[in-house]
């Protein structure tokens, strides 16, 4: 519950990257890195010790999925 503020902050600041930001400008694995980074901070992956390798592959794939969402700007124009 302490934690509600910064949780909201960084799911605002994910969804203002992909779906108004710059994401579609940037590769995939860059968006993917930018989402992860976030994800994790939100849910304290770092002070969870050994558990944080169990919740690192949904972290990914999390990720990976919203990251792989936002479509790619086209140079086709």
């Amino acid at each position: 519950p302490r934690h509600i503020r910064e949780t909201i902050s960084g799911v605002k600041d994910i969804y203002t990257y992909l779906w108004t930001g710059p994401a579609s400008a940037d590769p995939v694995e860059v968006r993917a890195e930018y989402v992860r980074t976030r994800f994790a901070d939100m849910l304290g992956i770092g002070d969870l010790g050994e558990l944080s390798g169990a919740l690192e592959p949904f972290v990914d794939h999390v990720a990976d999925k919203l990251a792989r969402a936002v479509p790619d700007v086209s140079t086709d124009s």
